[in-house]
């Protein structure tokens, strides 16, 4: 906890800064797209996600959206983007970095291109789901940074 904010006040500004992190991210994206292709409009990403163009424009106004985490994953997603998420305990600095998706599991969800063989050609190669393991029971790693 910091020696200038109360807990109250310091989960508000998270808030508003972990919105503030996930707009600017996805504009950053946006506007590089725009920037590359010239043709890449808020309302593909109105498309993609079959919500409103209003809507997404709202998302990047002056107000910050207060997205569920299923809109976080259906933007991302739109976009052809992989997220990755870690925390940084600020008692002592340990980094959490939560699992993300491996090459198995995007082809297994079936959004990544053919696997190929060495050669490049495709593979015949069928890639099976686990499902030994439940949802969240890959661990993330922990590391130590200095402060």
């Amino acid at each position: 906890m910091s020696d200038y904010l109360t807990r109250e006040e310091l989960r508000v500004y998270d808030r508003h800064m972990f919105r503030s992190t996930l707009v600017s991210l996805f504009w950053n994206v946006i506007i590089e797209r725009k920037k590359r292709s010239g043709g890449f409009k808020l309302q593909n990403l109105a498309d993609a996600l079959g919500i409103s163009k209003s809507t997404v424009s709202r998302w990047f106004s002056s107000s910050l959206p207060n997205w569920e985490a299923d809109t976080v994953s259906d933007i991302a997603c739109a976009l052809n983007l992989d997220l990755r998420i870690m925390a940084i305990d600020r008692a002592d600095g340990t980094v959490y970095h939560a699992p993300y998706r491996s090459e198995k599991a995007v082809i297994m969800w079936g959004n990544a291109p053919p696997v190929t063989s060495s050669s490049g050609s495709p593979s015949d190669k069928k890639v099976e789901p686990n499902t030994s393991s439940g949802y969240g029971a890959v661990s993330g790693t922990v590391s130590q940074v200095s402060a």
